[in-house]
């Protein structure tokens, strides 16, 4: 029999065991000793600090709420301050010029029951939540559920609506211009390209809902590939490849302690990740075979049946504008009034 001899000293790849490398250049550790009866408790927080702070996130929550509805309301719905105080108190409505002295009295309230950091802390809070909501309670509410399938379903939601921000942006925002002309001028050269607009946007957002319908699952072909580039990264090599001709030639001998810690990082990092990315792969398999996609389709065509209610009592309005002929009725008919034919014959107009 003829006996392998290693070239350069070298052993055969066959022959090399990185376990067995390890096991002989570890330090043989003694048995942990149990732990102390007099160690030192970890410090915990007071009673009335946590319901202090659980007072003031109430508290930002309420304001944030109440501030952002308002802000929303009033920007793009109606002047909620003018409605309100015309339906309640109309002699009151002079009180409006003066919304910037009841906001200061609102934030001197504020700070008068509570100290200088917890004001700072609750104005903030009220600035920023639109971000808190987002980054941290919605976040946190999923994790409370502990549903991965809900999880998922919301990280789509997220994709979907990043996917389709900057269209969403353009085209609502020139809508929302062609409508104002609709509802606010009676000139023909407004109406008419204003119209054509709002036409061209519902016709292009049916074909894509239709076109998405039947398309592959767009939300895992971008997971699919998120993982693939994951795995494939030389970044990821850096941290979890072993360079094997380094060990094959330390087979024989000993690893320094540097040598050792280096080939032990990679190891845990390369078992975390082939760990966490096969968790990942097999929670978007369950996810594809609940079905859930067919969910964003459904919410899909219902939103396009009431975007397509709204463009068309514009489109309606424009009509009745351009030329009244088109409808019949008793008397001229509302915006309101419009808005009903669209969806069901009546509120007094008939088409001529």
């Amino acid at each position: 029999m003829t006996a392998i001899v290693p070239r350069d000293g070298v052993p055969p790849e066959d022959d090399f065991n990185v376990w067995e490398l390890l096991e002989r250049n570890l330090p043989r550790s003694e048995s942990a000793s149990p732990p102390s009866d007099d160690t030192a408790a970890e410090p915990k927080t007071p009673p009335s600090r946590r319901l202090k702070l659980s007072l003031l996130l109430r508290l930002g929550d309420t304001l944030g709420l109440a501030f952002w509805s308002y802000a929303i309301i009033k920007l793009f719905v109606a002047d909620i301050d003018e409605t309100v105080l015309d339906a309640t108190f109309p002699s009151a409505t002079w009180l409006l010029g003066y919304r910037l002295l009841g906001l200061m009295v609102i934030i001197a309230a504020v700070a008068l029951f509570l100290w200088r950091w917890d004001t700072a802390f609750v104005i903030a809070y009220v600035i920023f939540f639109p971000l808190i909501v987002i980054l941290w309670k919605i976040p946190a509410f999923i994790v409370r559920r502990r549903s991965w399938m809900f999880a998922m379903v919301a990280v789509n939601s997220l994709s979907i609506f990043l996917r389709d921000f900057r269209y969403n942006i353009v085209s609502k925002g020139f809508a929302l211009v062609a409508a104002f002309f609709v509802l606010a001028t009676s000139a023909d050269y407004f109406l008419i390209p204003a119209a054509f607009y709002l036409a061209a946007l519902l016709f292009l957002s049916t074909y894509r809902v239709i076109y998405r319908t039947f398309e592959s699952n767009w939300f895992l072909a971008v997971q699919k590939r998120a993982i693939d580039v994951i795995v494939s990264s030389s970044v990821l090599r850096t941290f979890t490849k072993l360079d094997r001709k380094k060990l094959i030639q330390a087979q024989g001998g000993s690893l320094t302690t540097v040598e050792v810690n280096d080939v032990l990082s990679k190891i845990q990092m390369g078992v975390l990740v082939n760990r966490a990315v096969y968790f990942w792969a097999y929670k978007l398999d369950q996810y594809r075979q609940s079905r859930l996609g067919l969910l964003f389709n459904v919410s899909a065509y219902a939103w396009q049946f009431m975007g397509a209610a709204i463009v068309f009592t514009f489109l309606n309005i424009a009509v009745l504008k351009v030329d009244s002929s088109q409808f019949t009725f008793s008397q001229y008919p509302s915006e309101l009034a419009m808005a009903v034919y669209t969806v069901s014959p009546g509120g007094g107009v008939s088409p001529a």
